[in-house]
């Protein structure tokens, strides 16, 4: 018999692994929608990493005249380059002066920083709902019904469904 149940364990990850990019998603979405980004608009994106690329992306549907992605890690602007060369890079030395230098407007039209404010709450759901899971995951009910099948139900309320499993596996 097995110690372990790696299929359980497999899909544990895919589901923490899909609400993350989704909420990454999201992230970037309400991000390009709150600064209204209009056809021409200059925008600036602050960081990127997963949760910027992903605004990044979004912000393009808007279709603005020009985007600049700053960072502070150069591996990570030579990743938005050789993916988005119509994509300005910039460090943040110097950023005012670049960003003056390559809009038309004097200035950023649009600055997006991730919302912060909403990641940290996002990261905090998260970690609320993993908490939600582990107390489901606790509350399992492993059984062998007398007629040889193993039962396993892992939900809200698994004695009661455990208990409907039985009397419709009985009649």
């Amino acid at each position: 018999m097995l110690q372990q149940q790696p299929v359980a364990r497999d899909l544990r990850v895919i589901s923490s692994a899909l609400k993350m990019i989704t909420d990454m998603e999201r992230i970037g979405d309400q991000a390009a929608d709150i600064a209204e980004i209009s056809p021409g608009d200059t925008a600036l994106i602050i960081g990127a990493g997963p949760t910027g690329l992903c605004t990044l992306q979004c912000v393009l549907l808007h279709r603005p005249g020009r985007v600049i992605v700053c960072d502070v890690d150069e591996s990570r602007l030579a990743f938005v380059r050789a993916h988005w060369p119509e994509v300005l890079t910039a460090a943040p030395e110097g950023l005012k002066e670049f960003v003056l230098a390559h809009s038309d407007h004097g200035g950023a039209d649009a600055v997006l920083e991730g919302l912060e404010g909403f990641v940290a709450q996002q990261r905090q759901n998260f970690q609320n709902y993993l908490a939600d899971q582990y107390e489901i995951a606790k509350a399992a009910t492993v059984t062998t019904l007398p007629t040889g099948e193993v039962v396993l139900v892992c939900c809200e309320d698994s004695d009661a469904i455990l208990a409907s499993i039985q009397e419709a596996l009985a009649a």
